[in-house]
C-alpha cells in the first residue's frame, strides 16, 4: 500500500518513499520525527499539510499508532494546537487507550479559548462517556450541554478555527442518545446545520453551473450514493442490496466513497454494481466538483452525519437533487430537499420538526435478503448457564446502554426464574459491568445471572452467538438499528420501546414489516409485560420464532428487490418533479 500524495513531501523530508505503512517501526518514527523537529519547526507549510494528513493516515491506512506518533511530535512544536490534542484523545480512544484519551479531552477543555472551542471540548466529554458507557454524571451534563449550545446558538458565530469547521454539524449528535426529545434535537441540529452550510460555501466557494434544458429532458436521472462507510459495518451490510437490484438499463450509478479502508464487501457488494467508482480524498470541493463533472441528477448521502466531510459536500450542492437515507438521522442541512423515510420510522407528525421533505416509501424504508451466519464460537456450557434456562441478550455500543432501559431490563429479569441477561456490545468493559451489577444490586438481583460477552471474530459469528438467546431486548432512546434486523432474521422474539424520534422507531419499523407486532411496547411497563410473557411463555416464543421464519417470504422487509423497485420510483418521481 503506497502513501497517498499529500504526504509525499513529509516522506521526501523523512527518507521513507520507500516504505509502506505495515513496513513502519514506530520506534524508527519517533526517532525520526525527534530529529526533524527543528526542521519542521522552521517549515509551517509543511507541518500544515502534516497535520491535514493525520486522518488520512489514522483512517484510510488504519494506522492510528503512526497517527498517534506524528500528533505528538507536532505538539512540541505547537503545544496549543486544539486540532491535533482533539486527534490525539480520538486515536487513542482507537487504540483503546482510555486514560489518555480521557487526558486529551481534559488538556481540549483547557487550552480552549473562546466559547465554541470550549464546547466543543464538552462534547468531546460527552462523545467519550458515552463510548465508555459512562452513565454516572450523564444527566446532569446533558442538561449544561444543551443550555450552553443553546445559547451559543442564539449569537453570531464565528467558525474559522480549523477544529470547529470540521466538526461543528457533529454537535447534537449525541443528544439523542440521551433523550427522546426530537422537538429539542432536531430543532438544534437544523440550526447548527444552517450555519455550517452557510460557513462552508463561504469557505470553500464552490462555482454551479446551471442544469440545461436538455439534461432535463432525460426520462430517467443519474444517480450517485455518498459513503465512506460501505465495508463491514451496518451501512454496508444494510445498503449492498439496493446496489445489487439497481436496474442498471435505466440508472447509471456513480459511487462516490470517501477515504475508504476498502474490504470484501467493498470490492464484492460496491465496486462490482456501480457504472463508476471513485474512492477519493477527504477534501470536498475536490468531491462536489468530481460529482458535478459527472452530471449527477441526484445525490444520496448514505452516512448523514457521520462523518463531517458527507454534510460539508452536501452543504455545496453538487447536484440539483439531494436526499438522506440511512446513517444516522438527517442532518438539518438546507441543501439537502429529501429525508427517505417509512410510515413508522418516524411520527405522523415528524414534518414539523424536520428541515429536509420527508420522502415516504410506501412500505420499509430499509430491505435485506438475509445475512451470512457462520458457527458460534460459544455455548451455553461455556457460560454455566443450565440448558433449561432462560436467555435474554442485549447486544449494543455503550452509547445506547441508558441506565433506565438497563433498569427495566433487569426488572424482566427479576420476574422470570431460572433466567440469564447476556450483555455485549462496544464500551469499557468494566464501566459496563459496574453500571450494570450497580443497578442488579439495587433490584436484589445475584450478579450471577449477568454475563458479559467479548466482541466476536467477525460480524457472521457474532450473528451465530445469538442463537444463545430465547429472547432480545432492545435499547431505548436509541434503538439497535443492524443487531434488530439480525435478530428477526434468526426468527428470535423482540422487546422494544417505541419512542419518538427516528433512532427510537427503527426496531418498530423493522418488526411492523417482518409481519410480527408481539413485543412493540408504547411504556416501560409494557416493556416488562412482553418480556416477562416471552420468558414465561415457551409457546408464544415458538409463534413469534415460526410467524418470522414463515414471513420471510412475503414480508416487506425480507424483500430487497422490491424495496429497490420502491426506491427507484422515489427517485424518478423526485425527477419529474424537479424537471416541472
Amino acid at each position: 500500500m503506497d502513501w497517498s500524495s499529500n504526504i509525499s513531501e513529509l516522506l521526501v523530508r523523512l527518507e521513507l518513499e520507500q516504505l509502506t505503512v505495515e513496513d513502519l517501526n514506530l520506534a524508527q518514527i519517533n526517532q525520526i520525527l525527534e530529529s526533524n523537529l527543528t526542521v519542521l519547526q522552521n517549515d509551517p507549510k509543511l507541518l500544515d499539510e502534516i497535520s491535514s494528513s493525520i486522518l488520512t493516515i489514522a483512517n484510510q491506512y488504519n494506522n492510528s499508532k503512526l497517527a498517534i506518533a506524528i500528533c505528538e511530535s507536532i505538539l512540541k512544536i505547537r503545544p496549543d494546537d486544539l486540532y491535533i490534542i482533539s486527534n490525539l484523545s480520538e486515536f487513542y480512544w482507537l487504540n483503546y487507550d482510555y486514560d489518555n484519551a480521557f487526558k486529551f479531552i481534559k488538556l481540549l477543555e483547557q487550552k480552549a479559548q473562546t466559547k465554541l472551542a470550549k464546547l466543543y471540548a464538552n462534547y468531546r466529554l460527552l462523545d467519550l462517556m458515552l463510548k465508555l458507557g459512562d452513565w454516572s454524571n450523564m444527566e446532569k451534563m446533558n442538561e449544561l450541554y444543551i443550555k450552553d449550545l443553546s445559547n451559543l446558538l442564539n449569537q453570531e458565530l464565528d467558525l474559522n478555527e480549523p477544529l470547529v469547521q470540521e466538526m461543528f454539524v457533529s454537535l447534537v449528535t449525541k443528544l439523542p442518545y440521551i433523550q427522546d426529545y426530537p422537538q429539542i434535537n432536531r430543532n438544534l441540529q437544523n440550526k447548527i446545520s444552517l450555519y455550517f452550510e452557510k460557513h462552508i460555501n463561504r469557505l470553500l466557494g464552490f462555482t454551479r453551473y446551471p442544469i440545461t434544458q436538455q439534461r432535463k429532458q432525460k426520462k430517467y436521472p443519474t444517480i450517485g450514493y455518498l459513503s465512506s462507510t460501505l465495508g463491514r459495518n451496518s451501512v454496508g451490510w444494510l445498503s449492498r442490496w439496493l446496489f445489487k437490484y439497481h436496474n442498471r438499463e435505466n440508472y447509471f450509478i456513480y459511487l462516490y466513497v470517501i477515504e475508504q479502508n476498502e474490504d470484501d464487501i467493498t470490492e464484492f457488494w460496491f465496486k462490482q454494481n456501480v457504472d463508476k467508482y471513485y474512492n477519493l480524498p477527504s477534501e470536498p470541493l475536490l468531491i462536489a466538483q468530481q460529482i458535478q463533472q459527472d452530471q449527477v441528477d441526484i445525490l444520496i448521502d448514505l452516512d448523514s452525519l457521520t462523518r463531517p466531510v458527507s454534510c460539508a459536500v452536501m452543504a455545496l450542492k453538487s447536484a440539483p437533487i439531494q436526499a438522506t437515507w440511512l446513517g444516522l438521522d438527517a442532518t438539518g442541512i438546507p441543501n439537502i430537499d429529501y429525508f427517505i423515510v417509512d410510515p413508522y420510522v418516524v411520527e405522523q407528525n415528524a414534518q414539523q420538526y424536520y428541515q429536509e421533505q420527508l420522502w415516504f416509501l410506501p412500505q420499509t424504508y430499509i430491505a435485506v435478503d438475509g445475512f451470512e451466519i457462520a458457527s458460534a464460537n460459544i455455548s451455553r456450557a461455556q457460560l454455566n448457564i443450565p440448558q433449561d434456562a432462560l436467555v435474554y441478550f442485549t447486544s449494543q455500543t455503550g452509547m445506547k446502554r441508558h441506565p433506565d432501559i438497563i433498569r427495566i431490563q433487569l426488572q424482566i429479569l427479576k420476574q422470570v426464574p431460572n433466567s440469564f441477561l447476556l450483555i455485549k456490545g462496544l464500551a469499557d468493559v468494566a464501566i459496563i459491568k459496574e453500571l450494570f451489577v450497580k443497578l442488579a444490586q439495587q433490584e436484589d438481583i445475584a450478579a450471577e445471572r449477568l454475563h458479559f460477552l467479548g466482541a466476536s471474530p467477525s460480524e457472521e459469528m457474532h450473528r451465530a452467538n445469538l442463537s444463545l438467546a430465547d429472547v432480545i431486548l432492545d435499547t431505548y432512546p436509541y434503538n439497535g438499528a443492524t443487531t434488530t434486523l439480525e435478530a428477526l432474521w434468526l426468527g428470535i422474539p423482540l422487546v422494544t420501546l417505541v419512542g419518538k424520534q427516528f433512532a427510537a422507531r427503527n426496531s418498530y419499523s423493522f418488526m411492523l414489516n417482518a409481519g410480527i407486532s408481539e413485543g412493540i411496547a408504547y411504556t416501560h411497563q409494557e416493556y416488562i409485560e412482553w418480556g416477562v410473557r416471552f420468558g414465561q411463555n415457551e409457546q408464544l416464543r415458538a409463534t413469534v420464532h415460526w410467524k418470522l421464519f414463515k414471513n420471510r417470504q412475503n414480508s416487506p422487509l425480507w424483500n430487497a428487490q422490491l424495496f429497490s423497485k420502491h426506491m427507484e420510483s422515489a427517485y424518478l418521481a423526485m425527477w419529474q418533479q424537479y424537471c416541472r
